[in-house]
């Protein structure tokens, strides 16, 4: 059964839009692991809260370090950045991250919108550099692309690294 998630508005109150995107189902792909990184406390924890709330595996780090630490104990298939942090900003992150094994995907979610700033997420590995804010369809459609890509025999058992090479070469 889909999760539902309901709000109950005062007498006379009415929703000043309806998503124009409809009802977004759970997956029904095995889960990836995701890994939120963004050193905003609410935004880490309510995108993580959607991933999940959608059947995804999803941790958080709100710093670069911490992140590299979850990252190292359990790899994630997928990695949601902020670029701009205190310390190790996430163009820095994600130059470690795609330095293992096997690297995630990787996707900036942030404010940064200029071509400089696209430029130095594509310089530093990030596979995607986009906006915010974000549809939440927008999310769950990218994350259940990734799972068909990452799922053994769905295409060609690819890793995130070799996924990222396929879209490069295209």
């Amino acid at each position: 059964m889909a999760p539902h998630v309901g709000l109950t508005l005062p007498d006379g109150i009415r929703p000043i839009c309806t998503p124009p995107y409809g009802r977004i189902n759970p997956v029904d792909t095995t889960p990836l692991s995701v890994l939120v990184v963004d050193d905003d406390p609410d935004t880490a924890d309510s995108l993580t809260d959607l991933i999940t709330l959608y059947g995804f595996g999803a941790r958080s780090a709100l710093s670069g370090g911490d992140a590299l630490q979850l990252a190292a104990a359990d790899p994630p298939d997928v990695v949601f950045l902020d670029l701009w942090m205190p310390g190790m900003d996430g163009w820095e992150l994600a130059r470690q991250l795609t330095n293992v094994a096997k690297p995630p995907i990787l996707v900036a979610i942030t404010g940064c919108e200029t071509e400089d700033d696209r430029r130095r997420s594509n310089l530093a590995g990030i596979d995607l550099h986009l906006v915010k804010p974000l549809e939440p369809a927008v999310l769950v459609g990218m994350l259940k692309r990734f799972a068909r890509a990452l799922t053994p025999g769905a295409a060609g058992d690819k890793t995130a690294g070799e996924v990222r090479s396929s879209r490069e070469n295209h």
